[in-house]
């Protein structure tokens, strides 16, 4: 492919959009969706912070997804010759499930944090001018609320960008 003429600020909009819409479309999969659904999340947070209040479950199902949270990293970009530049865009993809059963709790949150990633991995190329994706981390489930009997289990992708520098 092609590196990208388009203006970082329009990378970086492309990269968010196109990750969100593609996330949401699963969520709510219209007729003749035939990839990886991911219904079962109430909610998608983009964020670097997430508050309580957007975590709480509703207590109707056990386990139950809470939510996904899409976390941005910071990156630096690469030179890779005279007129080009490399960016990794790097997001943290976490789950949070509710379950009073920890084992459970555990299974649910791995489950659905590969759902995630095979939602992703479906559309390597995010609908915009994405070079590469590249795993990261993959973290298996974690009581992270001691006593709220709540987990967490997430994976990191890489999105890589080659640009032209004008």
């Amino acid at each position: 492919m092609k590196p990208a003429q388009k203006k970082m600020h329009e990378l970086r909009k492309d990269i968010k959009g196109n990750l969100l819409q593609i996330l949401e479309e699963a969520r709510n999969p219209e007729e003749g969706y035939d990839g990886t659904t991911i219904e079962e999340f109430p909610k998608i947070i983009y964020s670097t912070k997430a508050r309580a209040k957007d975590l709480r479950p509703s207590g109707q199902k056990d386990p139950e997804a809470m939510a996904l949270w899409v976390i941005p990293f910071p990156h630096t970009p690469t030179t890779t010759g005279v007129r080009s530049e490399q960016h990794d865009f790097t997001f943290f993809f976490v789950v949070f499930v509710y379950s009073r059963d920890l084992e459970k709790g555990k299974e649910e949150a791995e489950h659905l944090s590969a759902k995630v990633y095979d939602v992703l991995s479906e559309n390597r190329g995010l609908n915009c001018n994405i070079y590469d994706v590249i795993p990261g981390e993959f973290d298996p489930a974690y009581d992270d609320y001691e006593g709220q009997n709540v987990y967490w289990a997430g994976f990191q992708m890489n999105f890589r960008v080659r640009r032209l520098l004008t």
